[in-house]
């Protein structure tokens, strides 16, 4: 109804702000290990993800009208399946790379399952995952 456009809109902010925190996380990994692989793939799916949500705030500013609507709906469905990989890729990537950090060691799946846990419910885990930043973080500074 009415409303439904403030509920996509806080939504879409609240994707945006845990996007930017995970940005910040990878720029982080990225100084503290400079010869990290498949960055390029972490830019692509930011980018992917925000022109996804830029045509979706324009589908949804301007569905009232015949022409936008139809012609939309099939494309945004042809993205739904990128969109997913985009979404979950950054978070697979940095709970990995940062438990490869810690741990100084490759790394399984069950080394870094935690931590993805910790990514994936976003406003509770940072509560977990931030003192290991942190830690890091001043590891990071020592040297």
């Amino acid at each position: 109804g009415e409303y439904s456009l403030y509920i996509y809109f806080f939504s879409g902010i609240s994707i945006l702000i845990y996007y930017f925190y995970l940005i910040i996380l990878a720029i982080l990994i990225k100084k503290i290990n400079t010869s990290l692989k498949g960055f390029y793939k972490l830019y692509f799916c930011f980018l992917f993800s925000l022109v996804y949500f830029i045509v979706l705030i324009c589908y949804l500013i301007f569905s009232n009208t015949q022409i936008i609507p139809t012609v939309l709906i099939p494309i945004m469905t042809l993205f739904q399946i990128p969109l997913i990989f985009c979404f979950y890729y950054p978070i697979i990537f940095i709970a990995k790379n940062l438990t490869k950090l810690i741990l100084n060691r490759d790394v399984i799946i069950n080394d870094y399952i935690i931590n993805l846990i910790w990514l994936i419910i976003f406003p509770i885990g940072i509560w977990f995952f931030q003192p290991k930043i942190n830690k890091l973080a001043e590891q990071f500074e020592k040297k």
